[in-house]
């Protein structure tokens, strides 16, 4: 998922005055900070013009609730900000798991020659 896709899935399901701006910078602080915690041995950076870190299925309920817990907490709406980060909390946690999981069932082998 591109970042501009979920910005239109975000702004169609929660009508807001932010500019795509400032939702790409919200992404892209997101998506730098997930690669420094799940995958730090990536070496690329974020790409506002590339996919997403986390891919699909997963990626739409993780991002669009970090969007809208940003607007919400830019528009100082306190109870509208502990639901939605409330909601990315729980998704990101559920993510982090399986990825931890998978590394435990399939650790990295050292290539032998």
């Amino acid at each position: 998922m591109t970042p501009t896709e979920l910005i239109e899935i975000v702004d169609r399901i929660t009508p807001n005055a932010f500019d795509s701006e400032d939702k790409l910078r919200w992404l892209m602080q997101l998506d730098a900070e997930m690669r420094l915690e799940l995958f730090p041995d990536a070496q690329e950076s974020p790409d506002p013009a590339g996919t997403l870190l986390i891919p699909d299925p997963w990626a739409e309920e993780i991002y669009t609730a970090y969007l809208q817990a940003c607007m919400a907490w830019a528009d100082e709406e306190d109870a509208r900000y502990n639901r939605f980060i409330l909601r990315f909390n729980d998704a990101y946690q559920r993510y982090a798991r399986l990825l931890m999981d998978e590394r435990v069932r399939y650790p990295r082998m050292p290539l032998r020659f």
